[in-house]
C-alpha cells in the first residue's frame, strides 16, 4: 500500500510544514510494496480527515472520519506534545518526560485502532502503519507552531 497527501492540501501549507508532512509520509511509505491500494489523506470541511482509497482498477472509496470522532485524540496529542516541547525549557524531570512519552504512545495506540477500524472496509493496514497514519492526520489538521510540531518525532531522553 502506498500513502499520499491530497495535493490540494499541500498547496496551502508553509514550506516548513510541508517538510514535516513529507517526513511523516516517508515514514508511512518506507515499507511500501508498490501494490495497490493507495490511500490519499486530506481534510474534511469540519476539520476531520478525508481518506480516499484507490484500488488496482482505478476505483475510489471515500472514507470520511468526521472531526467529532477524532477531536479528543487530536486534543490529547496536542496537549502531550505541547508539554513535551515545554520540557525542553527545563523544570521537567526524567519521570515527567517518561510519563508524557507514555501518554503519547497511548494516544497513538488508541488512534491507530480507530484508523484501522475506519479503513477496514476498503484497506487493511497494520497497527504500526495506523499509528504513523495518525501522525500524518494530526499534522494535516494541526495549526501548532513548528517547534511544537517537531516534538512529535522526539523519542527517548530529553536533550
Amino acid at each position: 500500500m502506498k500513502f499520499r497527501i491530497d495535493p490540494t492540501h499541500l498547496s496551502a501549507v508553509t514550506p516548513d510544514r510541508q517538510r514535516e508532512l513529507e517526513e511523516a509520509l516517508l515514514d508511512l511509505n518506507t515499507e511500501d510494496d508498490g501494490a495497490p491500494p493507495t490511500l490519499v489523506c486530506g481534510l474534511l470541511p469540519d476539520g476531520g480527515i478525508a481518506f480516499a482509497v484507490e484500488d488496482a482498477e482505478g476505483g475510489v472509496t471515500a472514507i470520511p472520519l468526521p472531526y467529532p470522532r477524532v477531536v479528543r485524540l487530536f486534543r490529547e496529542y496536542r496537549d502531550v506534545i505541547g508539554r513535551l516541547a515545554r520540557s525542553d525549557l527545563g523544570g521537567f524531570g526524567m519521570r515527567d518526560f517518561e510519563t508524557l512519552d507514555y501518554a503519547k504512545k497511548l494516544v497513538h495506540d488508541e488512534a491507530g485502532t480507530l484508523l484501522r477500524k475506519t479503513l477496514r472496509p476498503a484497506a487493511a493496514i497494520e497497527h504500526t502503519q495506523a499509528r504513523r497514519l495518525f501522525t500524518l492526520t494530526f499534522l494535516l489538521s494541526s495549526d501548532l507552531p513548528e517547534e511544537v510540531i517537531r516534538t512529535h518525532r522526539r523519542h527517548g531522553v530529553p536533550t
